[in-house]
């Protein structure tokens, strides 16, 4: 199933699978959907938007 499919709601928290785009190395982290005009995810811990050097490519529900 597509992961944009099952987008989450504005505001959750979900622990998400990162790649950055040039390297293709993965790394996990805890997110926060924003849908904002800006961004579309900010990190849990400090609220700071996730660089575009990165992409989401899995997250499950926290």
């Amino acid at each position: 199933m597509s992961i944009k499919k099952n987008k989450p709601v504005v505001g959750d928290i979900v622990n998400a699978t990162i790649q950055h785009w040039r390297t293709k190395k993965t790394r996990f982290v805890e997110l926060i959907y924003v849908a904002e005009d800006s961004c579309t995810w900010r990190t849990a811990d400090d609220n700071s938007k996730l660089s575009l050097d990165w992409d989401v490519i899995d997250w499950v529900q926290s």
